[in-house]
């Protein structure tokens, strides 16, 4: 009996353990994943003179996906280029303070975020971007970082920025010598995704399909960075394609305006925002300004990531709910249509394609949108191929980024 209660003590014991070091572990998970604010960083409300501070240098999602544990996460694409949209229109902002990314961002957003700069910086505000280097041989890293009014670099650093580049595995060799054969339908040469489990390597058309690709989207690049540095896209091709480069040597050919440490960058923006600047970032800042529309008609947001597929977004605490599910766009789509107030839907669309079936489904409910008399127009995030195309297919204007 002895025996028992002690055995029935180390039991109670290691639940009391268990469990507190279960919420011990949830509290430490939840503050060391809060985001850390820099030195200068304003919490709380929008300060009276505040810098706007964009980090580029986590993977941006197009959107962000609500979560009871996503309230540290980076901030989305439409989060940035919605704080600059509002920022440039708010007194108490006097610019925006940029850390570049090192290793290359996909090439819509990069656009989308100099874009966002360069309306900002149209309203007369300032916008001074820090890289520790451009260490990846992508040139998006540069394109998003490029519009700003001065770009710092740390003088350790490299700007390896050269190019434009795509890998494709091919699977058809390991198949074949486990006697496996895959089987697709293909509807086209030019639709190659089923190659990589057929083939050993490029076919003629998979081939030209993207070179072409590649060579669209660099070239694209080179002219927005030109335009963004007010310089010949001929000139920009050549100091880009002759690199890497140190940073000293980044600095001399004009690629960039001035070499310093983060600290140093940090402090010449405070400098030019004036006496008691301080930085607020991008999601505070949204959560500080307050609603950005009070009154008139509405224009119905619709968004969805990720693949295509049918059902309904799942719910939950562990869910990051990341997809474009049919269901879901589908009836929020058929709300708008049947509310008197939306008098328009813009979708936004980041997706590489999936279900045709899921694809039809959201296709027939902009057309029910559209015959309520509402115009849908399309707004295409970093990618909207196959399925993705799909969806957008019967609005009645689709907008994308070069």
């Amino acid at each position: 009996m002895r025996q028992f209660f002690i055995t029935m003590a180390g039991v109670v014991a290691g639940l009391f353990v268990f469990v507190g070091a279960g919420v011990v572990f949830i509290a430490m998970s939840l503050s060391a994943a809060a985001p850390k604010a820099e030195s200068g960083a304003a919490t709380g409300a929008v300060p009276r003179t505040a810098v706007l501070r964009v980090d580029l240098r986590y993977p941006l999602l197009d959107q962000n996906e609500p979560s009871p544990f996503g309230f540290n996460s980076p901030p989305s694409l439409l989060d940035v280029v919605e704080a600059f949209a509002r920022a440039a229109g708010d007194s108490r902002v006097s610019g925006a303070f940029v850390r570049a990314n090192e290793y290359g961002m996909s090439p819509a957003q990069a656009e989308e975020v100099n874009r966002a700069i360069a309306a900002f910086k149209a309203s007369g505000k300032f916008v001074i971007a820090h890289a520790q280097g451009f260490e990846g041989t992508s040139v998006t890293s540069y394109l998003a970082a490029s519009a700003a009014d001065e770009i710092w670099m740390q003088d350790t650093s490299a700007f390896v920025a050269t190019g434009l580049g795509a890998e494709t595995p091919f699977f058809g060799g390991v198949l074949e010598k486990y006697g496996a054969v895959p089987e697709f339908e293909q509807f086209h040469e030019y639709k190659n995704a089923a190659n990589t489990y057929t083939e050993k390597t490029f076919t003629a058309a998979h081939r030209e399909a993207t070179e072409g690709l590649i060579t669209d989207l660099y070239e694209s690049a080179i002219e927005i960075a030109a335009a963004a540095r007010d310089t010949d896209p001929d000139a920009m091709r050549t100091l880009i394609e002759t690199g890497p480069r140190s940073a000293e040597n980044a600095l001399a050919a004009g690629l960039i305006d001035h070499l310093g440490h983060v600290v140093e960058a940090r402090e010449h923006a405070l400098e030019l925002a004036g006496d008691g600047a301080q930085f607020v970032d991008v999601q505070p800042y949204l959560r500080g300004a307050g609603r950005a529309f009070r009154s008139g008609p509405v224009i119905a947001l619709i968004a969805g990531q990720g693949a295509v597929s049918t059902g309904r977004k799942p719910e939950g605490y562990f869910s990051s709910g990341d997809g474009f599910y049919s269901d879901t766009i589908a009836d929020a789509l058929l709300d708008a249509a049947a509310d008197k107030q939306v008098k328009a839907v813009i979708l936004r669309v980041d997706s590489p394609g999936g279900s045709a079936i899921a694809s039809d489904q959201v296709w027939h409910a902009v057309e029910r949108v559209k015959e309520a008399g509402k115009p849908v127009v399309v707004s295409f995030g970093a990618v909207a191929a196959s399925g993705g195309y799909y969806v957008a297919a019967g609005a009645d204007a689709i907008v994308a980024n070069a």
